[in-house]
Order: C-alpha cells, then sequence, then structure tokens
C-alpha cells in the first residue's frame, strides 16, 4: 500500500478546508449583525425614552430665608381727624359751620335751642331731689329699730334658776348638818330616851329628803334654763346674721342710689356748662369742616351724632387681608400707588389699628403721607414684602413641594444602572414643612449628598417613576 494521496483525496481536503471557512464567515457575519441590532436597539429604546420618559429641572439644596408679601388696596385720609360730640337730647337751633369750610380753634359750629336746654336743667334738677328724697328715706331704713338680744330674758331665766338651785342645795346641807349635829349630841341612853331620840332623827331625815327633792327639782329648772338660752343663742345669732345681709343689702342700694344721685349731678353740671358756654357746639382745634352727619335744624340729638374736623396732614391707610394680621408690624415698609399717579411712594408703618369697614371691624395699617398733589379719599394700592428674619438650611420651590395624606416630602432624581446604562428614577424623600411663602417652602429635610431636587416636569411623575434631566 502507498503512501500518497491521490488527487480525489486532495480534492476533499481542499473542499472540507473550504466548507469550514464559510461556517466561520457566516458566523462572524452573524455576530456582526447581532451587535448592529443590538447598537440600533439601544439608539431606540433611547430615542423611545427620549420621548416617553419625562423631562425635569433639578436643583441643589440651598440655604436661605421666606419673604412674607402680599397686596391689598387703601385710602388717603386726613392724618388726624377731630371728633366732636354734640350734647345729647338737645335741639338743634342752627348749623353754623358748613362741609367743607375752615374754622378756627373756638369756632361756633352748631347752635342749641336755649329753651328746650333749660327745660333739660330743670327736669335734671327735679330728678335729683327724687333721689336725694329716698336716699334719706333708705338712710332711715338702714338703721333699724333697738331690741333686746333674744339672749337677755333667758339669761335671766338661767341665772335666777342658777341661784334658787343653789339655795336648795345650802338647805339641803342645812339638814344633813343638823341631822348630824343631834345625831352626835344624844347618845345611846335608856328606852325612852332612844325612842324620843329615833323621832327627833326620823324628823330630820324627813327634812333631808324633802330638801333633797326640792333641790332635784331646782337643778332640773336649772338645766332646762340652760338649754334654753343655748336656744336663744343660736336664735339670737339668725337674727343677727339676717339683720347683717339686710344691713349690708341697704347699703349697697345706699350706694346704687350715690352712684345714680352722683350722676344726675354730673349731668346736671354738663347742661348749665353748656348753658353757660353760650348753648354752642364749637371747634376745638383748626380744620376744615368734614360733616355734619344728620343734624337740621330742630332735630333732637341722641348723643351719637359726631361732627368731624379734617386737618392739613394726610397720610395713608391699607387693609390687611385677614390671613395676614400679626405679619404686617409698625415700622414696617409698604410700597404704594395712588389713582391718578404713576410713581410708587415708599412708606413706613406708624401705627396698625381696627377700623370699622363696611359693617365690620377691619384690621389697617396707618403710615403718615409727605405733603403733595394728594386729595383725601383717593384709593391705593400697596404691596408688602419682608424677609423673615429666621435663616433655614433647606429651602426648595413650592413646584417642588408635594403632599400625599398630610405628608410632606419631595421627588429627588437619583441615578441608577441599567441595560442600556444609567438613568434616572424619582425618589421619594419625606421633609417637616416649616413654613412658605408665595415661592419657596423651608423644610427639615434629610438628603443625601448633592442630590438633585426634581422643581419641575413636563409631564406627571411619581415615585419610582424614570425620568430625564434638563441639561
Amino acid at each position: 500500500m502507498g503512501t500518497g494521496i491521490s488527487a480525489a483525496g486532495y480534492r476533499g481536503i481542499g473542499i472540507e478546508r473550504i466548507g469550514e471557512g464559510t461556517v466561520k464567515e457566516k458566523l462572524l457575519k452573524m455576530i456582526i449583525a447581532f451587535f448592529i441590532i443590538m447598537t440600533g436597539c439601544t439608539f431606540m429604546a433611547r430615542g423611545a425614552d427620549s420621548i416617553t420618559v419625562p423631562k425635569v429641572k433639578t436643583m441643589h439644596e440651598k440655604k436661605g430665608e421666606l419673604t412674607e408679601k402680599f397686596e391689598g388696596t387703601g385710602e388717603i385720609v386726613s392724618q388726624s381727624q377731630d371728633t366732636i360730640s354734640v350734647p345729647e337730647n338737645q335741639r338743634i337751633l342752627d348749623i353754623l359751620a358748613q362741609p367743607g369750610t375752615e374754622v378756627e380753634v373756638g369756632a361756633p359750629l352748631v347752635s342749641l335751642d336755649v329753651s328746650y336746654l333749660d327745660e333739660q336743667v330743670l327736669k335734671k334738677q327735679r330728678e335729683i331731689e327724687k333721689v336725694q328724697l329716698q336716699l334719706e328715706q333708705k338712710r332711715i331704713e338702714g338703721e333699724g329699730a333697738s331690741r333686746l338680744p333674744l339672749t337677755a330674758e333667758a339669761e335671766i331665766d338661767m341665772d335666777a334658776a342658777r341661784d334658787a338651785y343653789v339655795q336648795t342645795q345650802q338647805n339641803y346641807q342645812k339638814a344633813v348638818d343638823a341631822f348630824q349635829v343631834y345625831a352626835d349630841g344624844h347618845p345611846d341612853g335608856n328606852e325612852e330616851e332612844e325612842q324620843e331620840a329615833r323621832q327627833k332623827k326620823d324628823e330630820l331625815q324627813a327634812q333631808i329628803d324633802a330638801r333633797e327633792e326640792t333641790m332635784d327639782i331646782a337643778n332640773s329648772a336649772y338645766q332646762q334654763s340652760i338649754r334654753s338660752y343655748h336656744l336663744a343663742e343660736q336664735q339670737e345669732a339668725q337674727i343677727q346674721k339676717d339683720e347683717m345681709n339686710k344691713k349690708r343689702e341697704n347699703d349697697l342700694s345706699l350706694q346704687e342710689m350715690q352712684l345714680d344721685l352722683d350722676g344726675l349731678n354730673d349731668e346736671l353740671t354738663k347742661l348749665i356748662s353748656i348753658k353757660d358756654g353760650g348753648a354752642l357746639v364749637k371747634a376745638d382745634r383748626k380744620g376744615v369742616m368734614a360733616t355734619a352727619t344728620d343734624l337740621t335744624e330742630g332735630f333732637i340729638t341722641t348723643g351719637n351724632e359726631k361732627l368731624v374736623l379734617y386737618t392739613e396732614e394726610l397720610e395713608a391707610y391699607g387693609m390687611i387681608p385677614e390671613e395676614k394680621i400679626g405679619k404686617i408690624e409698625k415700622g414696617d415698609e409698604v410700597t404704594i400707588r395712588i389713582s391718578g399717579h404713576a410713581e410708587a411712594v415708599p412708606l413706613k408703618i406708624d401705627r396698625i389699628v381696627q377700623k370699622q369697614e363696611e359693617d365690620r371691624l377691619q384690621t389697617v395699617w396707618y403710615a403718615p403721607l409727605d405733603k403733595g398733589t394728594y386729595r383725601r379719599g383717593t384709593t391705593l394700592t400697596y404691596e408688602y414684602k419682608k424677609k423673615i428674619e429666621t435663616s433655614y438650611d433647606s429651602m426648595v420651590p413650592l413646584t417642588a413641594l408635594r403632599e400625599s395624606e398630610g405628608n410632606s416630602y419631595v421627588l429627588i432624581a437619583e441615578k441608577k444602572p441599567g441595560i442600556l446604562g444609567n438613568s434616572y428614577t424619582a425618589v421619594r424623600v419625606t421633609a417637616v414643612l416649616l413654613g412658605k411663602d408665595e415661592e419657596n417652602a423651608a423644610l427639615q429635610i434629610h438628603l443625601p449628598e448633592d442630590a438633585k431636587i426634581i422643581t419641575e416636569s413636563n409631564k406627571y411623575i411619581k415615585e419610582g417613576d424614570r425620568v430625564r434631566l434638563i441639561d
């Protein structure tokens, strides 16, 4: 057998080698195709992500302060308005100063009917006389009638019973002593003497027994008188208590009547003072007559009518929203814009008070206004803005703050690895809300270092959602 290879054999080996090369080429092509497909899928997936995954804006944790900011409306008024009361229950004779009139100190504003005033004086004097009589009568009633205490007679009876009892004790003792003296002076003798002695002793013993009975009766009477005296003491104590209460009531009535009398005298003094002043209501300062309320000739005043004088000095006031009461303080600054004036005017608040506004109490601020071309009654708007002194370590925009079932939290974008590479997921971090203003919220929160707090999103997102960061 030869060792050479035939031509046919060489051809077989060549074919086999050619077949092996073809398989490797196919395998290589398949691997390349796989990577091409995977790369395409990756780009497609990332392209799909760019369309479906929400885009978010983020920020890092920052320190800062909250700002109290709000707006309101108000008006320009006189810095000082002098309110002058018109006496009660007087008839108006004439209005001497019309609204808008400039008046000096002491200028007459309203004249009153003198004849009607005289009637009020006379009526008040009669009322005073009547109360004075009632007061005197009440004083006499308070003195009360003199009387003996209930214990007086009972004490006399008790003392007499005690003396009687003591006397019976002495009488009893005398009888005992007499018996003993006789017995000691008559020792045993003959039968006749002994019989006489026994008879005498029996008589003396009978006296002892009788006096002992009398003494017992006197003792019972004495003990009864003691009980009667104690009962009288209790009754007397109750009577004195009732008398004291009655006196106290009488004293209170006297005080009340005296107050009424003092009030009437004060009213009479005022009426006489009005008459002495010429029955005129006068200005107590220089100013401009603002209003005369509903006063007209012949009108009977009720005491609620007021005359108002405006002064030249002006001030602005602004109504504070109910939820902002307590936020704004004296010394704070507001910026006002007055109707008809283009420039904004900064003012410093002088005081905060309550003002009757449209049938309800409204809290308002007042601030002095420099003289200018302003007019009383001009409306205005104002803006209040002030940083709160407290500094917070964690501040976020209100757009980052979220709430669920009364709990506050934020979402952060946390990087996580995946098949397609690193991506971001919304992770919830619980927070405690310390305060907020119109733009920001102050939080107590524990965040990872360099945490990316989500502040905005082009779509609704929730915990666990994938997100994309906007550069």
